[in-house]
């Protein structure tokens, strides 16, 4: 009776680890866990893509130009997606920015202006 004991305990543990693993691995889901709901609305969203995704305006009014290569990316993003900001290894796109809604990122740097001749789109 003592091994059977011994063998529910060690399974249950095993399935507890098992849960553990699969939770931190997970992906969150498009409605995000409690844990992402209370993080919602502390990044700012998208407000304007410019130049056809080349550059990207924040609702908290930074302009960030996008790496070339990233922007069929950003094209595709919509507001008002969530976007977060963390740091890159590229020096000449010091930024990652992540759209919370697709989980998409694209490498980014603040600018300051948008070159004369940009449309929005």
């Amino acid at each position: 009776m003592l091994t059977a004991l011994f063998t529910l305990l060690a399974f249950h543990t095993s399935d507890l680890q098992v849960n553990a693993v699969a939770s931190l691995t997970k992906k969150p889901s498009r409605f995000g866990s409690s844990i992402a709901q209370k993080e919602r609305g502390s990044h700012p969203t998208i407000q304007e893509s410019l130049n056809n995704g080349r550059f990207i305006r924040l609702s908290d009014n930074t302009l960030w130009e996008i790496n070339p290569g990233d922007t069929p990316i950003t094209q595709s993003w919509i507001t008002p997606a969530e976007i977060i900001s963390a740091p890159s290894n590229n020096s000449d796109y010091p930024f990652r920015l992540t759209n919370s809604l697709t989980g998409s990122s694209v490498l980014a740097r603040p600018s300051t202006t948008v070159p004369k001749g940009s449309s929005k789109k």
